[in-house]
């Protein structure tokens, strides 16, 4: 292990807060100010303290994922609502789920497709496929505008009180009639290359916002040297990625 470190890079210290209890919605569909303040104030009952609660999945508009926008059906006011939580003491650190794709279903796909912020075939049309939801479009972070435009959605969710980032998936990356904005890349290494530029940017965002050693990731997908980024959690399923 210490030759692996010395040769893809050594872990970032995390802040104490992290070492505390994570509550999350995890796969609940349909939840909202009053369901998330009913699950911590039933843990504060039982007295299990909070340190971190995680939004998943359904913060945001169904199939909407991911452009950054509360679901404004469920969460009319997520500022007000993190800070309340925050203030009564029922969480003391909020975390949000993101992925580095975008819905054709969210107007935002529109806009991203147009500024060339999405991996492209070879033809130029902007690469999509259903296998998660509809249209769904992959993030080139090779383009540094591209890579502003998340830093500054990131930015925003950091404005309303978010403090860790939930970086889901970045897996399946495809190798085949595909080209990159950087046109040196190599796609048979961008497959598993793009999970640590992926996790490297948002991570590079939180430390930039709260400073060294405070920035903390609840990551996924990885690859040979993403453990410089931490916290990491891959799932049984992020191991087997696809060669699609």
């Amino acid at each position: 292990m210490t030759k692996y470190s010395i040769l893809t890079g050594k872990p970032q210290m995390v802040p104490a807060w992290s070492f505390g209890l994570w509550l999350s919605t995890s796969f609940t569909t349909d939840y909202d100010e009053k369901t998330v303040s009913y699950f911590l104030e039933e843990m504060k009952a039982r007295s299990c303290p909070v340190e971190v609660f995680h939004f998943d999945c359904f913060w945001l508009r169904a199939f909407h994922w991911c452009d950054f926008v509360f679901d404004s059906e469920h969460f009319t006011d997520p500022s007000g609502q993190i800070s309340r939580l925050r203030s009564s003491g029922l969480s003391n650190k909020f975390c949000v789920w993101t992925n580095p794709y975008i819905g054709q279903a969210s107007p935002v796909f529109a806009e991203a497709a147009e500024k060339g912020y999405l991996l492209k075939r070879t033809n130029g049309d902007v690469w999509q496929w259903d296998l998660w939801q509809t249209g769904m479009g992959v993030v080139d972070f090779t383009n540094p505008e591209a890579c502003d435009w998340f830093r500054g959605c990131l930015e925003k969710l950091f404005d309303i009180g978010v403090d860790s980032i939930k970086t889901d998936f970045g897996e399946r990356i495809p190798t085949k009639d595909v080209q990159w904005h950087d046109k040196s890349v190599d796609p048979r290494r961008m497959h598993n290359y793009y999970a640590f530029i992926y996790n490297k940017l948002v991570y590079e965002a939180l430390e930039k916002r709260y400073g060294k050693n405070q920035a903390v990731l609840f990551a996924r997908t990885t690859c040979a040297g993403t453990q410089r980024f931490p916290l990491v959690r891959p799932a049984p399923y992020s191991l087997f990625q696809s060669k699609y």
